[in-house]
């Protein structure tokens, strides 16, 4: 007597478990995308912040130059006017002195170093530019003065400063200094100027 095997066809099926939902692939990239995006825009920030934080010390430093420029230009009006009635023509007429270097179409540079040591009628304290004046300052950390001398090692900066005395008003009382530094920051040109008026004060106001 034969017997009559059965067959029986088992097919299997996954149930997702209840409670244990995951991620799509979309899911997943749109958050990946979303991180990526935050990311990004903090190293924007990030990089902005320290390019306007170079270029406000830049303009610190560029704006100390012109007024220091102006500054030198006054006290040898002082010093020249101090010492007798006709020094306000001895610091405008004197070939030696920073005014004849000064007012040329170019104008000048001064080097303060130069002027501190050795005075302002020194050879190497004012020269005239004969096209625009672009040498970079140079800073003497030994000294702490900003200086067109290569001696003692000093650091090149990134600044130049031309100054320009104006003497087709009235000499006889006054004349103007303008004081123009300048530097690179990238493709751009930066630019700080000051202007002031220098008077003889041994005249009577008008």
């Amino acid at each position: 007597m034969r017997k009559k095997l059965s067959t029986f066809n088992f097919q299997l099926r996954a149930r997702p478990a209840k409670g244990r939902g995951g991620f799509t692939l979309v899911e997943v990239l749109v958050s990946i995308s979303i991180f990526m995006v935050a990311i990004v825009s903090m190293v924007v920030v990030s990089a902005q912040s320290i390019t306007n934080s170079g270029h406000a010390k830049n303009q610190l430093t560029a704006s100390y130059l012109a007024q220091e420029g102006i500054e030198i230009v006054r006290n040898a009006r002082d010093n020249a006017v101090n010492v007798s009635p006709t020094g306000w023509n001895d610091f405008l007429n004197d070939s030696n002195n920073v005014v004849v270097k000064c007012e040329g179409p170019y104008g000048c540079e001064i080097d303060p170093l130069e002027v501190f040591f050795h005075g302002i009628t020194d050879n190497n304290a004012v020269t005239t530019c004969t096209a625009l004046c672009n040498n970079r300052l140079l800073y003497n950390d030994t000294a702490s003065f900003y200086t067109y001398a290569t001696s003692g090692n000093p650091t090149t900066t990134l600044f130049t400063r031309t100054v320009h005395v104006d003497t087709s008003r009235d000499t006889t009382r006054e004349i103007q200094i303008t004081t123009t530094v300048s530097w690179q920051e990238g493709s751009t040109t930066q630019h700080v100027s000051m202007t002031e008026d220098l008077f003889n004060w041994r005249l009577a106001p008008q």
